[in-house]
């Protein structure tokens, strides 16, 4: 019963914060007069809140000193090259419905995926993770307890000085991963592997679908995606002739 508490409280915080993200972003392309009701729309609304949230977080909690300020300069850029184009956002909720349906699906099927890896479904309890987990989780408390980009969050607790050192990596989904743990208290490993992960493989899989929604129909669209989204690793004989592939 506790584990299966445990899923749902991870799940139902996951999908939140997955509609958040859309919702973040739908706004902010409403703005600018996108209201596209196709699933490239959908897509596009969740790279925007995905951007526009772990953005704003970082810049907040580092204040300023991270990699992802960078990002606002085509931000800024681009605000002021369409700054003709804002208006009120206007919601359809109809479409905000089909859409919520096609996000829970997605996160609902992926989430799934994950917790296979991350629970023993014949003895019920918890599997060891694959290395570079722990690793990641290690860069996403430093930045909770600190909102500091690295991964020396025991050091920088007795060594204040290595505050000063931050050390170039793929932060956005560590931010995100400091976000939720801050907002709900939960281990930072737990929320990049059962929320984070979810939530950037099942935009990866939208994305996907949106490349073949005007050839497919969406149920066929999204079985093609999923078996797209785990194609890889894939060697073959022909890779022996370029040493280039093999180095």
């Amino acid at each position: 019963m506790t584990l299966i508490f445990f899923i749902l409280k991870y799940f139902v915080t996951g999908i939140f914060f997955f509609y958040l993200l859309y919702l973040t972003g739908r706004f902010v392309i409403n703005c600018f007069g996108v209201n596209q009701k196709t699933f490239f729309s959908l897509f596009l609304s969740l790279i925007v809140g995905l951007t526009t949230v772990s953005l704003l977080y970082a810049l907040i909690r580092s204040e300023g000193r991270t990699i992802l300020s960078v990002i606002s300069i085509p931000a800024i850029f681009l605000i002021i090259q369409h700054k003709h184009k804002l208006q009120k956002p206007r919601f359809d909720f109809r479409l905000l419905l089909r859409h919520s349906s096609w996000l829970f699906f997605a996160f609902l099927v992926i989430f799934i995926y994950q917790c296979l890896f991350f629970i023993d479904i014949k003895t019920f309890t918890f599997n060891s993770l694959y290395a570079d987990s722990y690793w990641y989780s290690s860069f996403g408390d430093s930045q909770h307890v600190w909102g500091i980009e690295n991964y020396f969050t025991q050091v920088n607790r007795f060594f204040p000085s290595s505050f000063k050192g931050l050390v170039p990596y793929h932060y956005p989904e560590f931010w995100m991963t400091s976000l939720v743990t801050m907002l709900v208290g939960f281990s930072t490993l737990n929320v990049y592997f059962l929320i984070v992960c979810p939530v950037l493989i099942a935009t990866g899989l939208i994305g996907i679908i949106a490349i073949f929604e005007t050839k497919l129909t969406h149920l066929r669209s999204f079985i093609l995606a999923l078996g797209l989204m785990f194609l890889s690793g894939i060697a073959l004989p022909v890779y022996n002739n370029f040493h280039l592939l093999l180095d």
